[in-house]
């Protein structure tokens, strides 16, 4: 009943997607995901932009090693969407709840004259755990303006040539590469494919 993972993935797309996820304490099972959970509780009472540096301050011991796993947190992140990791934590926390609460159930089992009144709180509680919505979904119109916003930026940036590769029949076709894009390029063996791809890396990485 719990993926650190999928913890993991959750913290990264906070942190380094700014997705405005709600999560607490109880989402998490590993002491270093409890503590990065409450430093980000803590940056949004407080007004702070949530980032990697922010987050390391707020946690004040082991700052280094905190830095370091901090780092690792998007390492399976593809193929995962933020809404898919979140619906997944959300639905480990559920399980892990009843798991709780029936446990609270056999233990408590009361007298024959209080069982009604028992079992109406027992599933009063079950469905505040059921109920509880794993996600806010955005409404249409904020799906539309979000996407009216991201093509009204690609139009505004369609002249930027910093990422472009040199090679103009592959950026007539791509428009040259994009942020957040895999790209792969395939050729014939010993046809320069690696000689292109790390001489544009060490041209943009000096940018």
């Amino acid at each position: 009943m719990n993926d650190e993972e999928i913890e993991k993935i959750v913290l990264y797309f906070i942190i380094f997607e700014k997705e405005p996820l709600q999560i607490e304490e109880k989402d998490f099972t590993t002491t270093r995901n409890k503590l990065i959970a409450n430093a980000i509780n803590e940056l949004r009472k407080e007004k702070q932009d949530v980032s990697l540096i922010k987050v390391k301050e707020k946690i004040k011991r082991n700052q280094q090693q905190v830095l370091d796993y901090l780092t690792t947190l998007g390492d399976n992140v593809y193929g995962m969407t933020a809404e898919v990791a979140y619906n997944q934590l959300k639905n480990l926390t559920k399980k892990r709840d009843i798991f709780e609460l029936a446990k609270k159930i056999i233990v408590n089992v009361p007298d024959k004259d209080n069982a009604d009144i028992y079992v109406q709180d027992c599933i009063r509680e079950l469905n505040q755990i059921t109920n509880n919505k794993s996600i806010e979904s955005k409404s249409i119109t904020d799906q539309v303006v979000d996407t009216v916003n991201e093509i009204q930026n690609n139009w505004q940036n369609r002249g930027d040539r910093s990422l472009y590769t040199g090679i103009y029949d592959l950026d007539d076709l791509t428009g040259g590469l994009h942020n957040k894009e895999l790209t792969i390029i395939g050729a014939r063996p010993r046809s320069w494919k690696n000689n292109i791809i790390f001489t544009n890396w060490r041209k943009n990485s000096r940018k």
